[in-house]
């Protein structure tokens, strides 16, 4: 995997020959991500605790609560059709020149569930997909039944290899010797064999999905009456249209159903706790406690807090009771700062509203915890615990935070398991950001006539 840092990339300190590529034929270098972004997005543990050391006793004293920034939410239904027609809107000067094309033929690379497919799918787009690759399994199995592309590879390297290699479809299987990387393999092919493509990057987010996700895009064109930049500066446009609208609230998304009320929710009286069980948890607790303290905006942590929290959220839902020492003392812990946030919010004139939701995967204190209708980005391991509802939300729901249809889930439910959706979601794309980059591109081919009456 190529890591680039946001901050170079964007300032011109990466080359960008580094990273050519062409969306003409859309070859995704796919929801695995071929460009990771880094940066700015938080620290890492380890300079965290360098810090740390560096602290004078004076420092560690609890500051004061960090100001709560409210998002504009709209309770909306995300409706994608209903967006791309508002969009689509913003850049009729990109035209529609000349007739109509018969259909658009593209070609992809790690292809996850084939984000691209389903954008086109659903905007009813004219298309063949005339290859793609994945080797996963499980989504692999998913987009043939969904999208039937002409051929899937079970190896991006087939894609770029004169002997081709395991078509997936067809059962087919041709050896390739190639020894290098995928993204190698088409930097070759495309210095090689498209010198006349004009090449730039492009940064677009999930806006207004609620969901934090960025992506850096590389669009290359060979056509003058939208070359790369043209591209670029349309896409740029429809990014600053989508960022000015509210985002749509997660709970508009989800399928949690019913609060559950706390005082009617399963009590832990019954559950036996080991000792060892109870030190590890009271070991955890004390951890996590310690480094929201020096986050600022928790009171010091003492005795009395720790057994407050040990009387929470994990005594009273039996999703985390289930769940490990160290799983239970973070939802605990991340409640007793979901507290404390609520409360800077309803100050503000912002109570929080439903769900507030915590991601469990992470460590405590990482900007984890959510209140007022948006949420982080999601990744192959992430678990969001709803506190109004006492469980967990779904993989299928995680679909829907990225713009999927209720069919395709219907069908991604049936092709995979949970851990399976689960990570297929934290690979994918969001529908929102995929829209912002083929919309030009449509535009040009006269494929949206029908969108835009």
């Amino acid at each position: 995997m190529l890591r680039i840092n946001v901050r170079n990339f964007m300032e011109g300190r990466v080359d960008v020959r580094v990273l050519r590529g062409t969306l003409v034929e859309i070859l995704q270098f796919g929801e695995s991500s071929a460009v990771e972004l880094l940066g700015s997005m938080g620290k890492t543990a380890q300079s965290g605790k360098g810090k740390a050391k560096a602290k004078s006793k004076h420092d560690s004293k609890t500051r004061a609560p960090k100001e709560i920034k409210i998002p504009e939410t709209t309770m909306e239904k995300f409706d994608f059709l209903s967006l791309a027609r508002s969009m689509a809107g913003q850049i009729k000067d990109c035209g529609q020149q000349g007739d109509q094309e018969s259909q658009l033929k593209w070609a992809s690379g790690c292809d996850g569930l084939n984000t691209f497919a389903g954008v086109l799918t659903a905007l009813k787009i004219p298309n063949v997909q005339l290859y793609g690759s994945e080797k996963a399994p499980a989504p692999a199995v998913f987009s043939l039944k969904r999208f039937q592309p002409g051929h899937l590879y079970e190896d991006i390297r087939a894609t770029t290899s004169a002997d081709g290699g395991m078509c997936l479809r067809h059962g087919r299987s041709s050896g390739s010797d190639s020894k290098k990387s995928p993204l190698d393999s088409y930097l070759d092919m495309f210095g090689t064999r498209l010198p006349e493509y004009s090449v730039t990057p492009v940064m677009v987010d999930a806006s207004p999905l609620p969901e934090r996700r960025e992506r850096v895009f590389i669009l290359g064109s060979r056509t003058a009456d939208l070359d790369a930049t043209a591209w670029a500066t349309a896409v740029e446009c429809l990014q600053r249209f989508a960022a000015g609208k509210p985002k749509h609230h997660v709970q508009t998304l989800l399928s949690l159903g019913d609060p559950t009320p706390r005082d009617g929710a399963e009590a832990a009286a019954a559950v036996k706790r080991p000792l060892k069980w109870m030190s590890e948890y009271s070991s955890f607790l004390s951890t996590a406690l310690g480094t929201l303290s020096e986050k600022g905006g928790m009171t010091t942590v003492t005795e009395e807090t720790v057994k407050v929290a040990g009387k929470r959220i994990s005594d009273l839902y039996p999703d985390v009771l289930k769940t490990t020492a160290r799983l239970a003392a973070t939802a605990d812990a991340n409640e007793i700062l979901m507290d404390s946030m609520c409360k800077a919010a309803a100050e503000q004139g912002a109570p929080p509203s439903m769900p507030k939701l915590a991601d469990l995967s992470q460590s405590v204190g990482r900007g984890n915890v959510w209140i007022h209708g948006t949420i982080g980005t999601l990744t192959t391991s992430t678990t969001y615990f709803s506190y109004d509802h006492g469980r967990f939300v779904e993989p299928e729901d995680h679909l829907r935070i990225l713009g999927w249809d209720g069919e395709s889930i219907k069908l991604a439910s049936q092709c995979l398991s949970r851990a399976e959706l689960q990570e297929a979601a934290g690979n994918g794309m969001s529908w929102a950001a995929v829209l912002k980059v083929l919309l030009p591109l449509l535009m040009r081919m006269g494929f949206l006539s029908d969108l835009l009456r």
